[in-house]
């Protein structure tokens, strides 16, 4: 097997070619339910396809070849009544002792949870570059609160790697469900290295009310290649 931790730093410069292979797409779902401290709640989720191969690499971490990577809360784009509040809800593990930055718990379970916001990949598909990492501050009661970024650098194994992966998912709050004239934004810069090139997403994703959301989305991720699945 090729070593995958030596090739990683190529990967993810690679995302940075001018002809870029990898494409994105998101999905927003509201209604997703409420948070403990009583928000209502909707969630992203940020797509990768390689149209000519497979993605083998992700780097959503704030240094290296990707600086001012990851995941953040985006309000300077939108001031809202809760700009002061921490945009990404967060579960975690072992009743609050631990954050839960990717897709299994450190147990080794599974835990597609749809109120928490991780990367979607698990601990046995990646090898780490920059380790997953959350922000936390367990406002909400001993299990359950808020963040402002999700980070992380890693290669895929070999057995994970694909045409089409799901990153991450955030989970936020819903101010247009909430009943406030107001959007919700994530903000994302994240390199995917792929067998042929690779891409970037840079930008920021908005959380509106359905009937906006396509001209919201046309409008703010204009310079992105999305894939309509």
């Amino acid at each position: 097997m090729r070593n995958y931790l030596t090739g990683l730093a190529t990967l993810l410069v690679a995302a940075t070619a001018a002809q870029a292979a990898v494409t994105f797409d998101i999905t927003v779902e509201q209604g997703l339910g409420s948070s403990a401290c009583g928000l209502p709640l909707a969630r992203i989720t940020l797509w990768a396809h390689e149209d000519a191969g497979v993605i083998t690499g992700v780097d959503a971490a704030p240094s290296g070849t990707n600086p001012g990577g990851g995941f953040y809360d985006c309000t300077c784009q939108e001031p809202d009544a809760l700009a002061d509040a921490k945009v990404f809800h967060q579960v975690w593990d072992f009743a609050g002792s631990l954050p839960t930055p990717l897709l299994t718990q450190f147990d080794g379970s599974p835990v597609a949870d749809p109120l928490d916001t991780h990367f979607l990949f698990g601990h046995d598909q990646i090898l780490v570059a920059t380790a997953p990492a959350e922000d936390n501050d367990l406002s909400c009661d001993t299990a359950v609160g808020w963040g402002t970024t999700l980070t992380g650098a890693f290669g895929l194994l070999e057995a994970s790697q694909a045409a089409d992966v799901t990153i991450a998912q955030f989970v936020v709050p819903d101010l247009v469900g909430a009943g406030l004239d107001s959007v919700q934004w994530v903000y994302a810069k994240v390199q995917v290295g792929s067998t042929s090139g690779g891409g970037e997403f840079d930008g920021c994703i908005p959380v509106p009310e359905p009937a906006t959301l396509g001209l919201l989305v046309t409008g703010a991720l204009a310079a992105v290649a999305r894939r309509r699945r």
